[in-house]
């Protein structure tokens, strides 16, 4: 008999290998900025696909209401803490370290180097006294494919589109009801 893993199993499984690689680029130390506090890569507006959303909505009913931060990610409290951090998205989990795109599929502006044929970006903030080596290189286009899988596996559990996008804000919403 063949164990089935179910799809929020699978993608438990990829946030613990997401989570093992950045882990052991902490090796970096002084080169990388990325620590509690830093909240530079949280600027933005993110949606998120159904498996992550089931737990970062989990995360956000479990927590209750927090103090927002005054701009940036809905999951901002007013420290620039992520309030749901053990149930952020692998997007989240990903920032920082320099992430390897197929060229073509970054922004111009965010190049900052290449490996082979992909292009690779960074926090500008880190490898500020010495450059990435591959080592530190993260393919984010398998986790990229990886996560869609993970994610088509639970819709498909769940009858939901998987090519629908929620808003964290959306979410974090929720957790003030």
């Amino acid at each position: 008999m063949a164990l089935v893993m179910d799809a929020l199993d699978a993608y438990a499984a990829l946030v613990a290998k997401v989570d093992a690689f950045f882990g052991a680029a902490a090796r970096r130390g002084a080169d990388l900025a990325c620590g509690a506090g830093c909240s530079a890569c949280c600027r933005v507006e993110l949606s998120v696909s159904p498996v992550e959303a089931a737990l970062v909505e989990r995360a956000v009913r479990t927590r209750g209401p927090w103090e927002p931060a005054a701009e940036g990610c809905a999951m901002l409290d007013a420290e620039g803490r992520c309030a749901v951090y053990d149930a952020r998205p692998l997007v989240c989990r990903s920032q920082g370290l320099p992430l390897a795109y197929p060229e073509g599929t970054v922004t111009p502006g965010a190049i900052r180097g290449h490996a082979g044929s992909a292009e690779l970006s960074w926090c500008p903030l880190n490898f500020r006294r010495r450059p990435p080596v591959s080592a530190d290189v993260f393919d984010a286009r398998r986790a990229d494919e990886a996560l869609a899988l993970v994610n088509r596996a639970f819709c498909a559990e769940r009858g939901r589109d998987p090519l629908e996008r929620i808003p964290l804000r959306t979410l974090a919403a929720r957790g003030a009801d």
